[in-house]
């Protein structure tokens, strides 16, 4: 049973995420749910538009990335408002009764940018955990001004994400020349002709300076020396087929972020 504070999103809400949520249920195979809903804690407005992605995702091995077991999207428009119900549908024959697994979500820009994402993960499925229940996202950064888009006839309004979960058209618009997205902790990188964006653990840090001349660049491969707030950073471009591990999406570029002990390993390619 949801929540008390769900009841107010009336039957037709429910009915709709319901209905989503199974159209993208499995056929022949027996299904399960985890249910719940996303509220939201900030001083600042959720994006508009946006877009809140709630995922079921086993993390049974500290030594391997995450594996998604389950994904809702729920679009932002100007007439939604948390808490935001949904449903997650899985095989629970796929399910390991050892295994772990928690619900995260998070909030992000049309562009790109995080602005919001589950600071804890929430244990659920198997061990007695709940199936039922509400998490919470917390505002990671202030929003950045962006630019204004400049106009284009390039591609069509409908040209499918890249990675991130973003168009091409809108990661162009907004400047981003190059980006580089990895898993668990999850992280994601732009790089503009004059700066570069960098957002991991999960949006927790977020690292923003100019971007200089490449300190080496061959066939194949570029790599950037980089400093912000006192860290340094090294960015490494390889030109190799790289295919993202929880996605499956395909890249032409692998990626390695060095910040301080700490490496973050990842996908890249240009809008």
């Amino acid at each position: 049973m949801l929540s008390k504070s769900l009841r107010p999103l009336g039957a037709l809400a429910c009915l709709m995420v319901l209905a989503a949520a199974c159209a993208g249920a499995p056929r022949g195979a027996a299904t399960a749910t985890v249910t719940g809903a996303v509220t939201y804690e900030g001083r600042q407005a959720l994006p508009r538009p946006g877009a809140v992605v709630v995922t079921l995702q086993e993390v049974s091995r500290a030594d391997a990335p995450a594996t998604i077991v389950a994904r809702q999207e729920i679009v932002l428009t100007g007439a939604a408002a948390a808490p935001f119900p949904f449903t997650l549908v899985y095989e629970p024959g796929r399910i390991d009764p050892r295994g772990r697994y928690v619900l995260r979500a998070e909030a992000r820009a049309a562009g790109g940018e995080l602005r919001s994402t589950t600071p804890q993960s929430a244990p659920v499925i198997p061990q007695g955990a709940p199936r039922t229940l509400d998490i919470a996202i917390v505002s990671v950064t202030e929003p950045a001004s962006a630019p204004a888009p400049a106009p284009t006839t390039e591609t069509p309004a409908t040209e499918a994400p890249t990675g991130g979960g973003h168009s091409d058209r809108a990661l162009r618009q907004r400047g981003v020349a190059f980006r580089a997205v990895g898993n668990e902790p999850g992280w994601l990188l732009d790089l503009f002709a004059d700066r570069f964006e960098l957002s991991y653990d999960y949006g927790n840090t977020t690292l923003a300076a100019p971007l200089p001349a490449p300190s080496a660049h061959s066939e194949g491969v570029t790599r950037y020396d980089v400093s912000a707030e006192g860290r340094a950073l090294a960015i490494l471009i390889r030109r190799t087929p790289c295919q993202d591990v929880m996605s499956g999406e395909m890249f032409p570029a692998t990626v390695s972020v060095s910040v301080g002990d700490q490496t973050l390993q990842g996908c890249g390619r240009t809008p």
